[in-house]
């Protein structure tokens, strides 16, 4: 798996601690589901309505094709997964993407760097076309998608309810060249 490592952590990047882009591993358990549970509380950007337990870092790794955390000085502030798009041979050459990363470090690169690691594994297993599922109230997410190369490709009216607000699962694609 390439991930496009920055050094081992504590090393500078533009003055700025490095950030180091790794696979996921068993110990990262608590920091995902924690960032995840932020997302659950604070926005729409993660679906579930109630935080969720540590079990649910299973749910969300099993199966993946590559799992990826950023690390700033040992602790995990985000995260990144490419899983199947669906449980079907048809669909082998497609696969879906979910991004979270604490606010205090949103709009530094991650989710570039991020994708950037997701991206090279895709090529390697196959995979030609990247999906991801947003909510219509989540504008930077759709914002960074589209900066990433992805277009809006499908939109699910009031396919949802979070907060007592309904809200589109807008559909993005990129097809990887």
């Amino acid at each position: 798996m390439a991930a496009g490592s920055a050094g081992s952590g504590g090393e500078k990047e533009n003055g700025m601690p490095a950030i180091r882009i790794r696979p996921v591993k068993e110990g990262d358990r608590e920091p995902v589901v924690s960032i995840f549970n932020h997302y659950i509380r604070e926005s729409h950007a993660a679906f579930p309505d109630q935080p969720v337990g540590p079990g649910f870092f299973n749910v969300m790794i099993h199966g993946a094709h590559a799992s990826y955390v950023a690390e700033e000085r040992g602790r995990v502030v985000g995260f990144a997964i490419l899983r199947p798009f669906l449980p079907f041979p048809a669909f082998s050459g497609t696969a879906a993407v979910t991004f979270f990363i604490l606010p205090s470090h949103v709009r530094q690169g991650l989710g570039t760097r991020l994708m950037g690691a997701m991206t090279e594994d895709a090529r390697r297993l196959g995979i030609h076309t990247l999906v991801a599922q947003i909510s219509s109230r989540n504008s930077g997410s759709i914002d960074f998608h589209e900066k990433q190369g992805f277009r809006e490709c499908g939109r699910i009216p009031d396919a949802g309810n979070k907060f007592g607000e309904s809200f589109d699962l807008v559909l993005m694609r990129r097809t990887l060249g």
